[in-house]
């Protein structure tokens, strides 16, 4: 006989589980999560579709109309290979002892089991989140040591990427959060002068048009092992909004890079555009290898150009910032 269960428990169990889904779930409720048709069985795949960068040419009147150009579309397949549950078993006598009016032992215990599937699901989206492009500041420094002005740098950064101006979403650490909350700049931001609560609630508001939230998930990037000796030079030309960049070095040049190690340029890049390494690489002295960018080159490179590694090594980020 099949349990029948679900009428009476299924607003202890939406009780207990909602709230823990908000306090767990920062960076999940945050990311792009639903597409149409999209298939969601263990196993299977989605596939996203992924807008192209495009350049612009000069119109000249004339009576033949312009030749048509192809476009090329690009899309990312997705994997769906983590499927998780948390259960427990009550039987029908259990179901009549604890609900009863003053038992709050369904819903703490939903809770439970909601707040690690929550976990679950917020840290398996931040061990995909490795390869981000944007970078500003130092890794091993605080964001908020002595006043805000770090974020400015990430405004201006998420500007420069093209980055829509809203909504705009910072997630900061426990400990960044609590650097914030001793700040006059924080407890005497405007957006917060007329809201009386928001110092008990010890609220962050917004700060340069983000919302600042904290997560404890926010993880650890392991540079431990990365490293460039020398300057490696780019070994072919690459051209404007090319993802792959071949790197050759000599008798006294190498590298050790993991995905997500941050680099950058010299030359007609810019020293001050970063992008992150895709894949694990190692470069041996007086060889050549490529290497997988995340994100399109700005500007053609040309065998003038040097690589450089900007990420620190066990970089602990302070926050995360971007478009959701």
């Amino acid at each position: 006989m099949s349990n029948t269960f679900a009428t009476e428990l299924m607003p202890r169990i939406l009780a207990g589980a909602l709230q823990v889904l908000r306090e767990e779930m920062v960076i999940a409720s945050k990311v792009t999560k639903d597409y149409n048709g999209a298939a969601a069985q263990l196993g299977q795949t989605v596939s996203i579709a992924v807008p192209q960068a495009m350049d612009s040419y000069s119109i000249t009147p004339a009576a033949t109309p312009p030749a048509l150009v192809d476009a090329k579309f690009l899309a990312k397949t997705i994997t769906i290979d983590t499927w998780k549950g948390s259960r427990f078993h009550l039987t029908s006598a259990d179901v009549l002892n604890y609900n009863a009016a003053n038992s709050m032992f369904v819903p703490n215990q939903i809770a439970e089991a909601a707040r690690r599937l929550a976990r679950d699901v917020n840290q398996a989206i931040y061990a995909k989140y490795t390869k981000i492009y944007g970078y500003t500041g130092n890794a091993l420094a605080s964001l908020f040591a002595s006043n805000i002005n770090a974020t400015a740098e990430v405004d201006y950064l998420l500007n420069f990427q093209l980055c829509p101006p809203s909504p705009r979403i910072m997630a900061v650490t426990l400990l960044g959060r609590q650097a914030a909350l001793q700040l006059d700049d924080v407890k005497k931001n405007p957006q917060l002068a007329g809201d009386t609560e928001a110092f008990r609630r010890a609220s962050l508001g917004m700060i340069y048009g983000m919302d600042v939230l904290h997560d404890r998930d926010v993880p650890t990037h392991d540079g431990s092992a990365s490293n460039i000796t020398g300057t490696p030079n780019i070994a072919a030309n690459v051209a404007k909004y090319g993802t792959t960049v071949t790197v050759t070095a000599n008798a006294t040049q190498s590298a050790n890079l993991v995905a997500g190690d941050v680099v950058r340029f010299t030359g007609g890049s810019g020293a001050n555009v970063y992008y992150s390494v895709q894949d694990t690489l190692t470069l041996a002295a007086n060889g050549t290898e490529t290497i997988e960018l995340d994100r399109p080159v700005e500007t053609a490179l040309t065998i003038a150009d040097k690589m450089y590694l900007v990420s620190a090594a066990n970089s602990a980020p302070q926050y995360i910032a971007g478009d959701p």
